[in-house]
């Protein structure tokens, strides 16, 4: 049988566990058609995007995203972590690292803090997070987003792999605005000639009860299931370039 592969970058499974970069997985519907996963986990996207596939040499790039990511392109901090970030200046795209954060006084007893079940139940926050919660380092999250897109598709030409962008909700009963950011970043993909794929039509469609098994914070292994299936329909029996040994 004919094996592809694919450079995947996807959210945190059922139970927020992580999945480490190389780490080798088969949902079922991809599986039926011959294709291993190579699936990589990253907070800056595209960024490990660009480094991992010049170290697996994909056929197929599959990005997925929720609409909250698309507001995430303008924060510096995201629940409690620094993040590097993109913001657009005359020249185009211009990348800033995350922020180093300034360790609090008590820094030091944090391995002896990390014992206590009693801290860790009353200060959940105190040991993981770096800084504030959100930072927002600019407002132009929508066009930030937007021109990724130019870059997600440089990429793929400079690598000779297919990319394949994916939106689905980020809850089971998604917001009207929620539908519009995903849409949006959705459009720019298709105008740079990647393959956009959206997926709130296939949630939307199931009964309420159903849509809700999809979720545990993240998806569940019944939405992962979902996407697998859709996912497998898009990228088809020939999906990449053949290459030669």
């Amino acid at each position: 049988m004919e094996q592809r592969r694919l450079l995947v970058r996807w959210q945190r499974g059922e139970g927020g566990k992580e999945v480490e970069s190389g780490e080798s997985v088969r949902p079922g519907a991809l599986q039926d058609a011959g294709r291993e996963l190579d699936v990589v986990r990253w907070r800056a996207r595209l960024l490990r995007a660009e480094q991992l596939a010049a170290i697996y040499e994909p056929d197929v790039i599959v990005v997925g995203f929720i609409p909250h990511d698309v507001l995430r392109c303008q924060m510096s901090y995201w629940s409690g972590n620094a993040k590097p970030y993109f913001d657009l200046d005359a020249a185009g795209l211009r990348l800033h690292p995350a922020p180093v954060p300034e360790p609090p006084w008590w820094a030091p007893l944090k391995p002896l803090l990390a014992t206590s079940a009693t801290v860790q139940a009353l200060f959940p926050t105190l040991l993981d997070w770096e800084g504030p919660y959100q930072v927002d380092a600019h407002d132009r999250a929508r066009e930030v987003a937007c021109a990724l897109m130019g870059r997600l598709a440089a990429l793929g030409r400079e690598r000779g792999a297919r990319v394949v962008l994916v939106a689905h909700p980020q809850q089971p009963a998604s917001a009207p605005e929620e539908v519009e950011l995903a849409a949006g970043v959705l459009q720019c993909a298709r105008a740079q000639g990647l393959t956009a794929v959206d997926l709130f039509p296939a949630f939307a469609a199931l009964p309420p009860a159903q849509q809700a098994a999809l979720f545990r914070g993240h998806l569940s292994t019944q939405g992962n299931a979902l996407v697998a299936d859709q996912l497998a329909t898009v990228i088809g029996p020939a999906a990449g370039a053949q290459r030669t040994p």
